[in-house]
């Protein structure tokens, strides 16, 4: 529940008092980011979800469309029963039609054969730092925030959300390689990695096949981790995180900015 957290702790940070409307909106955030792993399951062909079988998996892909849908309706029912709910359902509305555009983006990218870094994070910004940017703007809004400090705070939230992609990103090449591999995810290490020539070779061999056998994604990782494509890939993460921290000095000192920092370096410390 990161999203929710951001919320709750960028409302107590720029003043505000944490009320029930302050946790509809939370919830809301909650249930769309739900929203999104149920569909992502389904187009990832992900048979489980942290250690249990994906809700595709178990009840079939109709439920599962159907069930995710809901949990985007049930979001926006929450958050039109909030004060000052236009603003807050168009916010949630552009981030949602963002992060759709970045999953459409993700997709389109694992059929090409190359991608650049630029074009990379611009596919992250969109896919997680929206709903990240969201939740941070969200949180400040409803704490009573002025406009240009909701903007900070909202920019914040949007370069923790890209170096959370880039070190789930590393966590998944690390933990499960031949899932992304047979998907042909182009994450930031594959970019990175398919500037070497004759690694490009080898990858261009591996990237999308779906028969890759874990073996062989084995040896991939090990040549990612060789050619350090990994390490290259933290240090982006971590120099987002760090210029994410740079955005709160306008905060004054309190327990929820705190939070706040702390959070920036889980995003890039974080094991799951």
């Amino acid at each position: 529940m990161l999203r929710p957290c951001l919320c709750l702790s960028c409302c107590e940070a720029v003043g505000g008092k944490i009320t029930e409307d302050v946790l509809k909106v939370a919830a809301a955030l909650e249930l769309v980011h739900t929203f999104t792993l149920v569909h992502d399951d389904i187009m990832d062909h992900a048979e489980t979800r942290r250690g249990v079988p994906a809700v595709h998996v178990k009840w079939g892909e109709p439920i599962a469309l159907t069930v995710g849908d809901a949990l985007l309706l049930k979001a926006f029912k929450l958050l039109s029963e909030v004060p000052n709910s236009q603003a807050i359902i168009g916010l949630m509305a552009e981030a949602t039609l963002q992060l759709c555009e970045g999953q459409v983006l993700d997709i389109e990218f694992s059929k090409r054969e190359t991608v650049s870094e630029g074009e990379y994070l611009q596919m992250i910004e969109r896919k997680t730092g929206a709903l990240f940017s969201a939740a941070t703007r969200a949180g400040a809004l409803m704490g009573g925030a002025p406009p240009e400090l909701a903007g900070e705070m909202a920019e914040y939230g949007r370069l923790v959300g890209m170096a959370f992609q880039i070190r789930d990103d590393v966590l998944d090449l690390l933990e499960k390689p031949e899932s992304d591999l047979r998907e042909g995810k182009r994450t930031l290490m594959i970019v990175k990695a398919m500037e070497d020539l004759q690694l490009r070779e080898r990858l261009r061999d591996a990237l999308g096949r779906r028969d890759l056998s874990i073996e062989e994604a084995r040896e991939i990782q090990r040549l990612l981790v060789g050619s350090g494509a990994f390490d290259y890939a933290m240090e982006k993460a971590r120099e987002l995180a760090e210029l994410a921290k740079s955005k709160l000095t306008g905060l004054p000192p309190s327990p929820a900015k705190d939070v706040l920092l702390e959070l920036a370096d889980l995003a890039v410390t974080r094991n799951r």
